[in-house]
């Protein structure tokens, strides 16, 4: 596996072993980590909330709905296309609700 930074990093590697014998003998940083984790959760809580990623999900499942129905003609020219542009407003929506939030930093 590889990852590329932007910025100079550090990466430190732990042992599944290691940390959950960290966690097992240290309350502290079991609680810690369940509230880091759990205000994680309540972040992303918010990304179905907002009305814009409502109107972009429910859009984009219509719109679907109608191109992969293309995808069923008997046409082969119409059915490729209509493969296609469902694929492709899948990946279209994947970007704009999860890889765009995650490269700007901020959260939807």
């Amino acid at each position: 596996t590889t990852a590329t930074a932007f910025d100079d990093s550090e990466v430190y590697m732990i042992s599944k072993d290691n940390f959950f014998s960290l966690l097992y003998k240290n309350a502290h940083v079991s609680k810690k980590f369940i509230e880091m984790l759990s205000n994680n959760l309540s972040e992303n809580e918010n990304l179905l909330h907002s009305s814009t990623t409502r109107g972009i999900i429910f859009s984009s499942i219509t719109t679907l709905c109608s191109f992969s129905s293309l995808s069923f003609t008997h046409h082969q020219g119409m059915a490729s296309m209509g493969l296609l542009l469902s694929i492709g407003l899948f990946f279209t929506v994947v970007c704009s609700l999860i890889v765009l939030p995650a490269w700007s930093g901020k959260r939807v």
